[in-house]
This record gives C-alpha cells, structure tokens and sequence, in this order.
C-alpha cells in the first residue's frame, strides 16, 4: 500500500502532527487484538 502524503506533512499543516499520533494510537489498538499468524 501506500501512504497519504498528509503523513509527511507533519512540520507544515497545522494539526497533521496529532493526526498522525492519532492513526498511530488506532492502528496500534486494531492490531493489538488481530491474531498472529
């Protein structure tokens, strides 16, 4: 896949910083319950 290059615009657009830590949070809590392979 690829990435949105709103990631890379943390030092540009106002709030894409905690938009970032945001998706990071939810992702890390969806993978948390999937079962290893």
């Amino acid at each position: 896949g690829v990435t949105h290059e709103f990631f890379g615009m943390a030092k540009v657009v106002r709030g894409a910083k905690d938009a970032n830590e945001l998706a990071v949070a939810r992702l890390k809590a969806a993978f948390a319950g999937a079962p290893r392979r």
